[in-house]
């Protein structure tokens, strides 16, 4: 009663301090807890699995175009149809030219020496040969294009920004590692990197997006100074392909296979077929 009688005779905020007293000590009694509001469970694992945001998905079209050596139809034909001005620096374009390298744009209206390569029959004879493949990879993501495989060693040489330089070859592969990240919409751009696979094939430490594994390849040698970068609507092309004599260049190697007396010529065709947005699926368990 007296307890009663000095809550009657109390102010509100006296009232008010007593009743937070008893909440205090009656809470834990009766079994009642504060709301847990953290992402994870009593397991250590989140409670919701996180939220994946969509990814750009580039897909190209990739065709290797092979033709007898002088062929009209990947000289003059061919490169006075396609863009080599506006796609890449004139500093870029010296460096690669300098080493039998050369390329261009094209629309998605081909002209009519690239749309006859095109046409070609899949894998016909040697000289007249279309090899096409089609890759999907996400935006800011690499594959890579065997170009060729010359056979034995190979002795290329190199003019480099510090000067000439010869290097010499066990057992190569010629690769563009190409580079794919969209822009905007209908728009990406495609980065290619030149370089030589050579020697054994052995376990050797690999960088990935999150750490090194250890995968069977060659040693890598990336040519960045002989890095280019195309920028292409969907359904443009960019032409890959040789501009000189055969003088053991980068050129001869990617698409002569290094051989002064190769009756072929090989030409690099990508395409930006589509990009696409994938929306990803939440698994329910």
């Amino acid at each position: 009663m007296r307890n009663a009688a000095y809550l009657r005779g109390s102010s509100p905020s006296r009232i008010t301090r007593a009743a937070w007293l008893l909440a205090v000590v009656i809470l834990p009694i009766v079994g009642c807890a504060i709301i847990d509001t953290s992402e994870q469970t009593a397991t250590g694992k989140p409670a919701l699995p996180p939220i994946v945001p969509p990814q750009d998905a580039i897909e190209l079209e990739v065709y290797f175009i092979d033709r007898p050596r002088g062929d009209s139809l990947i000289g003059d034909a061919l490169w006075n149809e396609v863009d080599q001005i506006s796609v890449v620096e004139p500093g870029i374009r010296s460096q690669l030219n300098d080493d039998g390298i050369r390329f261009g744009v094209a629309p998605s209206s081909p002209p009519f020496a690239l749309q006859a390569l095109l046409d070609l029959q899949p894998y016909g004879s040697a000289a007249h040969r279309r090899v096409g493949r089609r890759y999907a990879i996400g935006s800011g993501t690499e594959t890579e294009l065997i170009a060729s495989t010359p056979e034995g060693n190979c002795h290329l040489n190199l003019n480099l920004p510090d000067g000439p330089r010869s290097r010499e070859y066990e057992t190569p592969r010629c690769v563009f590692r190409v580079r794919a990240e969209r822009v905007q919409d209908g728009w990406a751009r495609l980065e290619f990197l030149p370089e030589i696979h050579f020697g054994d094939l052995r376990m050797r430490p690999v960088a990935t997006d999150h750490d090194w594994q250890y995968r069977g390849a060659q040693e890598i040698d990336p040519l960045f100074s002989h890095r280019f970068t195309v920028e292409l609507n969907v359904g443009e092309f960019i032409v890959v392909g040789t501009n000189k004599e055969f003088a053991s260049l980068l050129g001869d190697y990617f698409f002569r296979d290094g051989k002064e007396d190769s009756k072929t010529e090989r030409l690099l065709v990508v395409r930006l077929a589509d990009m696409k947005r994938v929306e990803p699926v939440r698994e329910s368990k």
